[in-house]
């Protein structure tokens, strides 16, 4: 009886060791200071981007570019999806919440993309500058703790914590039919 006691409680203990270095010795760094805000990351102005690529995960593809009066309008759309009257409102407030989203922290180290959902995110958003140049961010699956998602700009090799609620904010431009 003392030796099943004995490998319970051993158990327990590399249970609570395994928790421990999974919640706090990989935990996140925080930026000191002024947080980071996602168009640091990405080094572009909001006022600069003219057309935005989303692609989501089951396979959807939204386009929107700006025509020469700063309104968005779909360019390509999906077969099964619905482009609402609104979307010029959307898109423009989407941008603007995606780019002011604060970085909530940097991970210390990391293995491969796979670990974090980024090998296949659930979304990925081309931004198109006006100089020809592009800036994209992958979003992939939730942190364990807290509402946060991991994200990367694909160039970077940086991954990130972002509030989960990005993924909603991208979500909602989809309607089925």
């Amino acid at each position: 009886m003392k030796a099943k006691s004995t490998l319970i409680l051993l158990g327990i203990v590399v249970i609570l060791i395994a928790l421990v270095y999974a919640f706090e010795f990989r935990k996140p760094r925080e930026y000191p200071g002024k947080s980071k805000h996602l168009s640091s990351i990405l080094e572009v102005k909001e006022e600069d981007i003219n057309k935005i690529e989303i692609d989501f995960d089951p396979p959807e593809k939204l386009v929107y570019i700006k025509d020469s009066k700063g309104q968005w309008k779909p360019e390509t759309i999906a077969h099964n999806i619905q482009i609402s009257a609104k979307d010029h409102k959307a898109i423009s407030d989407l941008l603007s919440q995606t780019m002011s989203r604060s970085i909530q922290s940097t991970l210390k180290e990391h293995g491969g993309l796979a670990e974090y959902g980024l090998d296949k995110p659930k979304v990925a958003v081309t931004f198109h500058i006006q100089d020809g140049s592009a800036k994209k961010i992958i979003i992939g699956k939730e942190v364990p703790i807290g509402s946060y998602v991991y994200i990367k700009e694909a160039s970077s090799e940086d991954i990130h914590t972002i509030p989960s609620s990005i993924l909603s904010d991208f979500s909602k431009l989809i309607t089925k039919r």
